[in-house]
């Protein structure tokens, strides 16, 4: 789904409070030369361990991924309406929820592009329902699967990539890939200004593929080299929490590669060894 408007998502996320600030800590005066010996103290002590005890028992608060959910009850999320799926995670989890109007203005582009004041009323009627039932789906669940790769050149996709950016490890007896500590280094957004932000599982290293058969690593590391090697698949995450209204973080927890041995776009490319992580 393509709509023709770039920020009224930002603006209609900022208004719904779709994600909470953090509250700044308290100024901090400048402290006064103490003698020595004296025990340094401060009158905002108490008050930044209060707010650093706060902030402790948040991140604590939040939801984590369980990594022992069985992948049948991940959601398939569906590429073909371009990321729109991503604003609907975003806006499910907004308190207080976006008026009606703001909905119908994010989610239908019939009624945004509808300039009849009657029929845009009547489009309110009968598009509000799908998009109150699509928000419910959303919000009751925090486990999604997307592809990754080549994903049919759906426009405004969101769509990872994952490169191999080094030799195979024989200290590892395996490849990484996008980085050593962290996979995803950047946000993945749709068209209406609504981010993903992949994040690593302390307890799941997803960096990298192991390879112990010497073999299937000689092959794969000869297309690395020749620039041929390619991969697809799906990556599994769970939603965390939107901050700033429009960032969706997300921690991965398993991943399915498939490795082909050409550009998954040549049309003659053939997997020819599949990874599960």
């Amino acid at each position: 789904m393509k709509l023709k408007y770039a920020t009224l998502a930002v603006a209609a996320l900022a208004l719904a409070g779709c994600g909470k600030h953090d509250a700044p800590a308290g100024d901090q005066a400048t402290p006064a030369t103490q003698a020595a010996g004296t025990e340094k103290t401060g009158d905002n002590a108490a008050a930044a361990q209060a707010f650093a005890d706060a902030q402790k028992a948040k991140e604590d608060a939040r939801p984590k991924a369980d990594m022992n959910v069985p992948l049948a009850n991940y959601t398939q999320l569906d590429q073909a309406d371009g990321g729109t799926w991503l604003t609907y995670v975003a806006v499910s989890r907004a308190t207080p929820q976006p008026a009606d109007e703001e909905k119908l203005g994010m989610f239908s582009p019939k009624y945004y592009n509808e300039p009849d004041a009657f029929k845009k009323h009547d489009l309110a009627i009968s598009e509000l329902p799908g998009i109150q039932d699509n928000l419910k789906r959303f919000a009751d669940q925090s486990y999604y699967a997307i592809q990754f790769g080549d994903v049919g050149n759906t426009r405004g996709a969101i769509s990872p990539q994952i490169s191999f950016i080094s030799g195979y490890d024989f200290t590892t007896q395996s490849f990484a890939f996008n980085g050593t500590k962290q996979c995803w280094t950047m946000g993945y957004g749709n068209s209406q200004n609504v981010m993903l932000d992949l994040n690593n599982a302390d307890s799941n290293n997803v960096c990298a593929i192991k390879v112990a058969d010497q073999d299937l690593a000689k092959k794969i590391e000869q297309l690395r080299a020749a620039g041929k090697l390619s991969a697809k698949g799906t990556l599994f995450f769970h939603v965390d929490e939107v901050k700033n209204g429009n960032r969706v973080a997300a921690t991965v927890t398993h991943m399915h590669v498939d490795l082909y041995d050409a550009p998954v776009w040549d049309k003659h490319a053939q997997v020819f060894t599949s990874f599960d992580i």
